[in-house]
Protein backbone atom coordinates (compact mmCIF):
# COMPACT_ATOMS: atom_id res chain seq x y z
CA UNK A 1 0.00 0.00 0.00
CA UNK A 2 1.09 3.43 -1.31
CA UNK A 3 2.28 5.69 1.99
CA UNK A 4 2.15 9.66 2.30
CA UNK A 5 5.59 10.55 3.13
CA UNK A 6 6.36 14.06 2.48
CA UNK A 7 4.57 16.92 0.71
CA UNK A 8 5.93 20.24 -0.97
CA UNK A 9 4.43 22.89 -2.33
CA UNK A 10 5.74 26.47 -4.42
CA UNK A 11 3.84 29.09 -6.38
CA UNK A 12 4.06 29.08 -10.19
CA UNK A 13 5.50 31.96 -11.81
CA UNK A 14 7.67 32.96 -14.05
CA UNK A 15 9.46 34.89 -12.14
CA UNK A 16 10.87 31.40 -10.52
CA UNK A 17 12.78 30.61 -13.41
CA UNK A 18 13.69 34.70 -14.31
CA UNK A 19 17.04 35.79 -13.00
CA UNK A 20 17.56 38.83 -10.65
CA UNK A 21 18.14 41.39 -13.41
CA UNK A 22 14.72 39.85 -14.88
CA UNK A 23 12.96 40.37 -11.54
CA UNK A 24 14.33 43.91 -11.55
CA UNK A 25 13.62 44.81 -14.93
CA UNK A 26 11.50 42.53 -17.27
CA UNK A 27 8.08 42.07 -15.81
CA UNK A 28 6.87 45.68 -15.81
CA UNK A 29 6.60 45.73 -19.76
CA UNK A 30 5.04 42.53 -20.12
CA UNK A 31 2.52 43.12 -16.97
CA UNK A 32 1.35 46.37 -18.97
CA UNK A 33 0.52 44.08 -21.69
CA UNK A 34 -2.31 42.27 -20.04
CA UNK A 35 -5.45 43.22 -17.58
CA UNK A 36 -4.44 43.10 -14.29
CA UNK A 37 -7.46 41.51 -12.12
CA UNK A 38 -8.86 42.93 -9.08
CA UNK A 39 -9.80 41.12 -5.71
CA UNK A 40 -13.41 40.85 -7.01
CA UNK A 41 -11.93 39.31 -10.66
CA UNK A 42 -12.53 42.82 -12.39
CA UNK A 43 -9.98 43.22 -15.35
CA UNK A 44 -8.23 46.91 -15.09
CA UNK A 45 -5.55 48.53 -17.40
CA UNK A 46 -2.28 48.20 -15.81
CA UNK A 47 -2.14 52.01 -15.67
CA UNK A 48 -4.94 51.72 -13.40
CA UNK A 49 -3.97 49.90 -10.89
CA UNK A 50 -1.01 51.67 -10.25
CA UNK A 51 -3.07 54.81 -9.54
CA UNK A 52 -4.76 52.68 -7.25
CA UNK A 53 -1.31 51.69 -5.33
CA UNK A 54 -1.08 51.79 -1.84
CA UNK A 55 1.23 54.82 -0.40
CA UNK A 56 4.11 52.27 0.11
CA UNK A 57 4.60 50.54 -2.91
CA UNK A 58 7.52 52.12 -3.92
CA UNK A 59 9.43 51.13 -1.15
CA UNK A 60 7.61 47.68 -1.31
CA UNK A 61 9.36 47.62 -5.16
CA UNK A 62 12.29 49.16 -4.44
CA UNK A 63 15.66 46.96 -6.30
CA UNK A 64 16.86 46.10 -2.92
CA UNK A 65 13.62 44.49 -1.13
CA UNK A 66 13.42 42.75 -4.98
CA UNK A 67 16.97 41.76 -4.48
CA UNK A 68 16.20 40.16 -0.74
CA UNK A 69 12.96 38.69 -2.25
CA UNK A 70 14.93 37.10 -5.03
CA UNK A 71 17.60 35.70 -2.68
CA UNK A 72 14.73 34.39 -0.46
CA UNK A 73 12.90 32.65 -3.34
CA UNK A 74 16.22 30.94 -4.40
CA UNK A 75 17.21 29.66 -1.42
CA UNK A 76 13.97 28.40 -0.81
CA UNK A 77 13.46 26.34 -4.00
CA UNK A 78 16.89 25.23 -3.26
CA UNK A 79 15.55 24.09 -0.40
CA UNK A 80 12.98 22.12 -1.43
CA UNK A 81 15.14 20.82 -3.78
CA UNK A 82 17.31 19.48 -1.18
CA UNK A 83 14.48 17.69 1.04
CA UNK A 84 13.04 16.34 -2.20
CA UNK A 85 16.23 14.33 -2.82
CA UNK A 86 16.65 13.81 0.76
CA UNK A 87 13.39 12.09 0.93
CA UNK A 88 14.66 9.57 -1.90
CA UNK A 89 10.42 9.01 -2.98
CA UNK A 90 9.82 6.03 -4.99
CA UNK A 91 7.15 8.44 -6.19
CA UNK A 92 6.32 11.76 -6.80
CA UNK A 93 3.02 13.14 -7.91
CA UNK A 94 2.73 16.38 -9.37
CA UNK A 95 -0.08 18.33 -9.51
CA UNK A 96 0.09 21.14 -11.42
CA UNK A 97 -1.12 22.87 -14.45
CA UNK A 98 -0.05 22.61 -18.36
CA UNK A 99 0.76 26.44 -19.62
CA UNK A 100 1.61 24.59 -23.02
CA UNK A 101 4.70 23.57 -21.98
CA UNK A 102 3.23 19.80 -22.93
CA UNK A 103 0.24 20.35 -24.46
CA UNK A 104 -1.30 23.14 -26.97
CA UNK A 105 -5.19 23.69 -26.60
CA UNK A 106 -6.30 21.53 -29.64
CA UNK A 107 -5.10 18.14 -27.18
CA UNK A 108 -4.56 19.49 -23.51
CA UNK A 109 -6.70 17.06 -21.23
CA UNK A 110 -8.10 17.61 -18.38
CA UNK A 111 -5.59 14.87 -16.17
CA UNK A 112 -2.42 13.51 -17.77
CA UNK A 113 -0.47 10.82 -15.53
CA UNK A 114 2.89 10.91 -16.78
CA UNK A 115 5.81 8.21 -15.47
CA UNK A 116 9.26 9.42 -16.23
CA UNK A 117 12.90 10.20 -14.74
CA UNK A 118 12.84 13.44 -15.76
CA UNK A 119 10.18 15.79 -17.63
CA UNK A 120 10.37 18.66 -19.84
CA UNK A 121 9.74 22.12 -18.83
CA UNK A 122 9.62 23.85 -22.38
CA UNK A 123 7.10 25.54 -25.10
CA UNK A 124 4.92 22.78 -26.32
CA UNK A 125 6.75 21.53 -29.91
CA UNK A 126 4.63 22.65 -32.76
CA UNK A 127 4.11 19.47 -33.90
CA UNK A 128 1.74 18.27 -31.01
Amino acid sequence: MARLVRAFGSSHSAMQMAPLDGWLAMFDHIDRKSPVYDFAGDPHPFDDIVARRPADAAARIAPEVIARRYRESEAAMDRMAAEIAAAKLDAMIVVGDDQKEIFKDASRPAIAVYYGETIRNAKAPDNI
